[in-house]
């Protein structure tokens, strides 16, 4: 956890660390010292007995080689927070670096030698120019990469200059590189200066910690192998156990034993098949606003790798034009071909395709959905650099109590970036008057809502030029008599849900169908805005537990378990590597004898874990929940290969069961869209008369329809 000092700087990579670099410089420097060492008869030939560069090149190779290796024992040594255990590290690398000084010199030597000789025995010899390209050629240019990528880790690794005035936030050492990069990405994606407020996020979230890479990711072994246990042997650790009673108390308890590393046990089972109906129909809408992406997310069966594959190109080729014509219409189409695949609907109609996206702009859709009667608007999920910066003002907004936060107490807050996403739509429906057009609503009432950012009026104000190109088709549907049902995935579920409590004061019967999303609203706020809403969250998707509240608790337990830990940081990792890719269970006695360990007064110094800091409000699901399970399958050969399926069905959860970050691949994804239409497939099938429980493998279209209409 200390970071690296050395020549006077702190470095973003930790003392702790050093032999993950060295590790594979040792493989590369032994590869050199043999080929300097050992060169061809041609080498022999052209350079005679002159081939001092090329020993002094290997003798080099061979002492880097060794000091390599000394660098990698000794970075092995004491757990993260011993720093006493690994002084000599900055020597050993000051060393290392003068090695590198004598290679540089040597391979100008080796250069100037072989310009100077090599044409005029190539002359003498009569050998074809490729003869004399040899070992000695292949030594040179390997020996300018190497450096070239040394000299370049140097540049990415160095760090700020040790002052012991600096302020706990200027001391994270993580925040200068965060800084650059989205300083770049600002200006790709045109934010005007909001990646400040990501920044100012990040700064508050790593007040006082001196976190490098690789702790991030050790601490994430840690966790996942932590819930990973709680899952096996079905009991969650409780806040005493962690060490955490200072920052956290009954509530995350109540949280930890309701998820309880993701096994989110005692769920009474949902048996209502007309709302996982309706949840698989809607779901057609949220994936189908994302427009080209369909090809890649739902390959089409029957077309071959091939055709898909060109599909995709075709469809990417599309969205990359800078003509928003050609981009909206490409999208429209696979929309369009997408509907016409999904059960259920082969009457819908795509009416309106947003023509521009951005940051706190959302792309969103306008369906009409005639087999039930409603007009669906469907926002598109994260996929663009503009999404991505809509996604992380995570910044809570104080709201002030009104209709739409209902009469209880406050503190009521709000979603940032996702609320001005909602203001910039339910903003343009109304000034286009979309609604009305479609005869869903004859009038609206006055409202202050949709006032919104400059930014997202700029847009709307340059949407509304191009309003009449977006519109699908010369007539609209008559939708007369037509219900309203906001919908999305994602991102776009998160905007749903504040976008159905903006209409329900024009339309009290909205109803909002939401998958993957995050908790966004406080806790008031979503006990008013509870009826009609249906929230999906399939397995153990990571963005639908996603909150500034939840990333500060499972940031505390990571380093509660940094700081129970005396095994080094290298054994923790290529523990969890074996684990991850051929099922090694040794990560779970690891973990269970990590939770043995004393905590020590050095480890909180050292890991911070003693700094007060300022937590955010809790924010959760409106409504109950639907939980879709999914229970793996049997696998053998090291877990690389699946005996079965896997099995799914549909529970009803609470809020505070979702409220635990999890930790492991399955995290991502279970948050595909194609796995929440497999999910909600086999959770349907699971509760027909054949059985209790749905094989994993996907039913076919025809099934699900007649299941459908059950």
């Amino acid at each position: 956890m200390p970071p690296l000092r050395f020549l006077g700087r702190r470095w973003y990579i930790g003392g702790d660390e050093v032999c993950m670099l060295a590790g594979p410089s040792i493989m590369f420097e032994f590869f050199l010292a043999i080929l300097a060492l050992s060169p061809g008869r041609f080498d022999q030939l052209v350079m005679g007995s002159r081939k001092g560069p090329l020993d002094a090149l290997g003798i080099a190779h061979v002492v880097g080689m060794i000091n390599d290796l000394i660098l990698t024992v000794m970075s092995v040594q004491g757990a993260t927070w011993e720093e006493q255990k690994r002084v000599h590290i900055p020597t050993t690398l000051g060393f290392r670096a003068v090695v590198e000084v004598v290679k540089v010199i040597i391979t100008i030597w080796l250069v100037v030698q072989c310009q100077l000789l090599v044409p005029a025995t190539y002359k003498q010899a009569s050998l074809p120019h490729m003869y004399w390209l040899g070992p000695a050629w292949i030594v040179v240019g390997l020996q300018i990469c190497d450096t070239s990528c040394r000299l370049v880790l140097v540049l990415l690794l160095t760090g700020p200059k040790s002052r012991s005035t600096r302020s706990l936030d200027e001391q994270a050492l993580l925040l200068g590189p965060f800084r650059m990069v989205f300083g770049i990405l600002g200006r790709i994606a045109g934010t005007g200066g909001q990646e400040k407020l990501v920044v100012q996020l990040l700064s508050d979230y790593m007040h006082g910690f001196d976190w490098t890479l690789g702790d991030l990711y050790q601490g994430s072994i840690l966790l996942q192998a932590s819930q990973g246990t709680m899952r096996r042997t079905k009991t969650p650790r409780r806040i005493e156990e962690l060490g955490l009673r200072s920052h956290w108390g009954e509530e995350e308890d109540r949280q930890l034993a309701g998820s309880c590393g993701g096994a989110m046990l005692d769920l009474p089972p949902a048996s209502d098949k007309a709302s996982i109906q309706d949840a698989l129909h809607h779901l057609g809408f949220a994936v189908a606003s994302y427009g080209w992406a369909v090809d890649i997310m739902f390959p089409r069966r029957g077309r071959g790798c091939c055709k898909n594959a060109t599909k995709c190109w075709t469809r990417f080729s599309q969205a990359s034009s800078m003509d928003e014509k050609i981009h909206a219409a490409g999208n429209a189409e696979c929309a369009t071909e997408l509907l016409a695949e999904w059960p259920g609907h082969r009457d819908s109609q795509l009416v309106f395709y947003s023509p521009h996206g951005g940051v706190n702009v959302p792309r969103f859709c306008i369906f009409a959905d005639k087999s039930e009667k409603n007009v669906v608007i469907a926002v598109r999920g994260t996929l663009s650099l503009g999404d991505a910066f809509t996604d992380m003002y995570a910044k809570p907004e104080l709201l002030e109590p009104s209709l739409i936060t209902g009469d209880g107490e406050g503190p009521h807050y709000v979603h940032l970036g996702m609320w001005e996403a909602a203001q910039f739509i339910l903003r343009t429906i109304k000034r286009h008057d979309i609604l009305s057009e479609l005869k869903v609503l004859a009038s609206w009432q006055e409202d202050t809502l949709i006032d919104g950012s400059e930014w997202a009026i700029a847009q709307g104000l340059s949407l509304g030029r191009e309003f009449q190109d977006a519109l699908l088709g010369s007539e609209l549907p008559d939708c007369t008599g037509y219900g309203l049902v906001v919908t999305g995935h994602s991102l776009g579920g998160g905007v749903a849900t504040y976008l159905k409590a903006m209409l329900s004061r024009h339309c009290p019967e909205v109803r909002c169908f939401v998958y993957g999303a995050p908790p966004v609203f406080s806790t008031s706020m979503a006990r008013h805005h509870s009826r009609n809403m249906t929230y999906v969250v399939c397995g153990d998707d990571l963005v639908g537990r996603l909150g500034l509240r939840n990333m500060e608790f499972m940031r505390d337990r990571m380093v509660a378990l940094l700081e129970r830990c005396t095994f080094s940081k290298v054994r923790v990792i290529m523990t969890g590597l074996l684990h991850s890719l051929f099922g090694w269970n040794g990560i779970h006695q690891l973990i269970l004898q990590t939770f043995e360990q004393p905590v020590t007064e050095e480890a909180v110094h050292v890991l911070g874990s003693d700094v007060q800091r300022q937590l955010h409000m809790a924010c959760v699901h409106a409504g109950q929940p639907l939980y879709l399970r999914i229970t793996p399958s049997p696998t053998a050969c090291c877990g690389w290969y699946a005996t079965g399926s896997p099995k799914f069905g549909a529970f009803l959860a609470e809020t505070q069961d979702l409220q635990e970050i999890l930790m492991n691949p399955d995290s991502f994804l279970h948050h595909m869209p194609e796995r929440y239409r497999t999910s909600l497939e086999g959770a349907l099938c699971a509760l027909s008369p054949a059985g209790t429980e749905a094989e994993g493998n996907r039913r076919d279209l025809e099934l699900v329809e007649m299941a459908s209409q059950v």
